[in-house]
């Protein structure tokens, strides 16, 4: 129950680059990064002797994490970070590393042609969020059957927003969403892949009946065979979400997706809390979905190891999509 000083809240906002319209609206207007980015500024409100901080900028870019880790330094009295990031990881004085992941990169199934009619179609699409803040007009998009669309772009530009209108999560503000020429996608059609997995997991099954979800009727061994694919051999099938790590709990999203087999899968920073082998693998699980005619549309900050597995990279901004050549 501790208060700030007058004006303190703002300053620290700010400093993490959260302007002043912002400050009043609830969680659910803001973006993951901008989020993350308030989570730092609370967690060192108090000048507390020990800050703790755990993947603290997977939902940034590159440019707002090395910011939001140098501010963070500067205000710990001591700063233990994990991290997967070596950009970030670089910014410690001493780093250790715990026992390297088990999860090896699965190789492709190899390449398919990009073709046939669209899975999904954006047309004149308004990306609207919160009291319907316009976050992007005019965003134009057709994803075809084995295409992989990586989408970029600054924390709080709508990257979440618009997969959420690729799923048919989110009402858009104008335009049309077409799915091969249908106004709704059928059940099973699009699976998500959320940024905050732990979310979208059920507290009270066991991982692999959430695996099992999408599937006409529980199979045990189908859902081992997924957990498998996704690097958890490991892990007992019976745990509960909250025996997993973060890392755990995406991968076991990203089995669910896979489950159902849909024609088009969206993903949300899916490797972000994974360590650079992890997310190799998950890309390859991705590739080789896509090889086999799966439609895929990733949002990351991760510019760099997006382009090695996309077909083509595209720019969100507030005049619409913009490709990246």
């Amino acid at each position: 129950r501790r208060r700030l000083p007058r004006g303190e809240v703002g300053r620290r906002l700010t400093a993490l680059g959260i302007p002043p319209g912002r400050w009043w609206r609830r969680p659910y207007a803001w973006s993951g990064g901008m989020l993350q980015r308030a989570t730092l500024a609370a967690a060192t409100a108090h000048d507390p002797p020990l800050v703790l901080a755990d993947e603290p900028t997977s939902a940034l870019d590159a440019d707002l994490a090395v910011s939001a880790v140098r501010l963070l330094r500067a205000r710990s009295r001591a700063l233990l970070l994990v991290t997967h990031d070596p950009t970030v990881a670089a910014q410690c004085d001493r780093r250790v590393d715990l026992t390297p992941a088990v999860l090896a990169p699965l190789p492709a199934s190899g390449t398919k042609t990009v073709g046939g009619q669209p899975v999904v179609e954006l047309s004149g699409v308004t990306l609207v969020a919160g009291w319907r803040r316009v976050l992007a007009r005019g965003v134009e998009l057709a994803v075809r059957p084995g295409e992989i669309v990586g989408v970029v772009g600054p924390s709080g530009t709508g990257k979440t927003t618009l997969l959420h209108a690729l799923a048919g999560l989110r009402p858009i503000g104008a335009g049309t969403v077409r799915y091969e020429g249908r106004p709704s996608p059928p059940p099973g059609y699009v699976m998500p892949v959320f940024q905050d997995a732990a979310a979208g997991l059920d507290p009270r099954w066991p991982i692999w009946r959430t695996v099992a979800e999408p599937l006409m009727a529980p199979d045990r061994v189908a859902a081992s065979d997924l957990l498998h694919r996704v690097g958890l051999s490991t892990v007992d099938p019976q745990a509960r979400p909250h025996q997993l790590s973060g890392g755990q709990q995406q991968r076991v999203a990203i089995a669910r997706a896979l489950a159902a087999r849909p024609a088009l899968l969206v993903a949300d920073e899916p490797v972000a809390r994974l360590d650079p082998a992890a997310a190799a693998g998950v890309y390859a699980l991705l590739a080789e979905a896509a090889a086999a005619g799966m439609a895929v549309v990733i949002a990351s900050h991760d510019t760099a190891r997006l382009a090695r597995t996309a077909h083509r990279l595209v720019r969100l901004t507030p005049e619409g999509l913009r490709p990246i050549p």
